[in-house]
């Protein structure tokens, strides 16, 4: 009877970390989408497709659809933040009126994220270029694998005048080079 209990026992333990190891991969798998398209590795994640922001739920990712008849204007809220480099964030929004951006506010050491990134700061007039009125903006140029060479990336990194000193934001921003 001892040997059953145990037999039992091994594999209800088995089939617990069975269990854990697959929650904990598709955990793993999520960051990385996230984690990826922040960095413009990968297309940012849409949230406005009802199983993906089921599947994000269970993971303690809420998906706020700030527009729901109209351009794409999604939140992120992670109750566990994510770390990417030294940054840690817990909100991330995904816009898109024309020129899709996919960013993270973030905290951190900004300047060490810049040369962790391997950006450069932005010229006046690329920032008038791109509307960016604030100061300490940074960008790195990105090489998308597609086969639309069409579509260029950069990697934003900048601060707001009203937050904090340890906040900052960083995304990916995606434009035509037909078109901007």
């Amino acid at each position: 009877m001892r040997i059953l209990y145990k037999i039992i026992s091994c594999a209800l333990i088995t089939i617990s970390f069975t269990g854990y190891a697959t929650n904990a991969n598709t955990y793993a798998l999520i960051e990385l989408q996230f984690k990826g398209a922040l960095l413009c590795k990968r297309a940012p994640v849409d949230g406005r497709d009802p199983k993906l922001a089921a599947k994000l739920d269970r993971y303690r990712i809420k998906v706020r659809n700030l527009n729901p008849n109209g351009a794409i204007n999604l939140r992120y809220l992670f109750t566990k933040p994510l770390r990417l480099l030294n940054a840690f964030i817990s909100v991330v929004q995904y816009q898109d009126d024309g020129r899709p951006f996919f960013y993270a506010t973030a905290k951190g050491d900004m300047d060490e994220f810049v040369r962790l990134v391997e950006a450069e700061s932005i010229s006046p007039q690329l920032r008038e270029a791109f509307s960016l009125a604030r100061t300490n903006h940074y960008f790195k140029l990105v090489t998308l694998d597609s086969n639309n060479e069409s579509l260029t990336a950069m990697i934003l990194i900048g601060r707001k005048s009203e937050i904090k000193v340890n906040e900052f934001y960083f995304g990916c921003m995606y434009f035509n080079n037909q078109q901007d």
